[in-house]
């Protein structure tokens, strides 16, 4: 069922919903991310196995560019890497235990990480000493465009692996089964989310209504709040955190409206995700679609069985929608709203 209020789709699956949106923002076929239409992903336990998506280039990218001498753990990624080197992948997804991934993934974006300051640190030494010297050698040129490439490739590592990261983020804060304490345990070390538009979008939520853009608006174009609570002061692109926005909207004689966009392109004319290219960045339809599907209940005090779903209808005007299930004498209350959550279950039998 399309959804108008958000360009989504809700699909439903005996007694299970997944809502699926585009893969990147206002573009793209609704499906055409694999994740989107799988069913399942719904851990009980840290042991249980899920269902990774990642493209056969992300694996070739994983498996070419990563320095495993900046790997911890390299055990446990050797492992993953050979599950998505032989049969076990598809093509498209790997299954693995979720624990074993997300250990070999925090270990593989701490070490891209590592990779990706060191050789950003080295494209700005040569890009210095070409200002210096105001007209290199052809070696320098060279080494400088051997460099960028290195970078280009490091950053597109990095974009493979917070795809899967997010995917595993999702599966564990989704979970209905997973104790809050085991959700804590799992993230409350690491670093904010703003690589995520869900995660900016969350921490632009908690600012008053902003009249030139909408908080989903700015969390797609790279926007995030660092947690102040000021409107002009508390907002940075999520890349660079420690540099004060100039200007959040910028005039554009184009359309006569603000642009934040604009603003970050012309502040940031260097940065990778302002030029358009591929970077760690994870878009709101991606974490819609890595989110696991959830369960139409009975609304049964005392009880969470599933019910089977027979029809679905979204209330006008807004994000919201009712599942029904005729055998379950059931109606449960969604909103689609960066994501499917479960609002309230009625039992018509009680």
């Amino acid at each position: 069922m399309y959804l108008p209020c958000s360009d989504q789709v809700l699909l439903a699956r005996a007694g299970e919903l997944k809502l699926a949106a585009r893969p990147t923002s206002g573009t793209g076929d609704f499906l055409a991310d694999p994740a989107s239409a799988h069913f399942g992903n719904r851990i009980r336990d840290l042991f249980d196995e899920v269902r990774l998506f990642l493209t056969p280039v992300d694996v070739r990218t994983m498996a070419n560019v990563l320095d495993v001498s900046c790997i911890e753990d390299k055990k446990v990624v050797q492992l993953l890497l050979a599950r998505l080197l032989d049969e076990s992948y598809d093509g498209s997804s790997v299954q693995v235990p979720y624990l074993e991934a997300l250990l070999a993934v925090k270990a593989m974006v701490r070490a891209a990480i590592t990779q990706f300051k060191r050789l950003e640190d080295k494209a700005r030494a040569v890009e210095v000493l070409d200002l210096l010297q105001r007209g290199p050698p052809p070696e320098t040129t060279e080494e400088a465009e051997t460099e960028e490439k290195n970078l280009i490739d490091a950053n597109k590592l990095l974009a493979a692996l917070v795809q899967l990261e997010d995917q595993l983020y999702q599966i564990a804060s989704q979970s209905d089964v997973l104790s809050e304490e085991a959700k804590v345990a799992l993230y409350s070390r690491e670093m904010s989310r703003a690589h995520t538009a869900h995660g900016r979008l969350s921490s632009l939520l908690v600012l008053p209504s902003y009249k030139q853009a909408s908080p989903l608006a700015l969390a797609e174009q790279g926007i995030c709040n660092i947690g102040d609570g000021n409107l002009s002061g508390g907002l940075r692109f999520y890349q660079q955190h420690q540099v004060e926005l100039e200007s959040l909207h910028q005039h554009t004689t184009e359309t006569g409206r603000y642009d934040a966009r604009a603003a970050l392109e012309t502040q940031f004319k260097n940065d990778l995700f302002t030029r358009g290219f591929e970077t760690w960045n994870v878009q709101m339809g991606r974490s819609i679609n890595n989110m696991p599907s959830k369960s139409h209940q009975t609304g049964l005090h005392g009880k969470s069985l599933a019910a089977l779903v027979s029809g679905l209808h979204p209330l006008a005007t807004s994000d919201f929608v009712l599942s029904s299930s005729k055998g379950g004498a059931s109606v449960n209350v969604w909103s689609t709203r960066a994501g499917l959550t479960h609002i309230s279950a009625l039992n018509f039998k009680l």
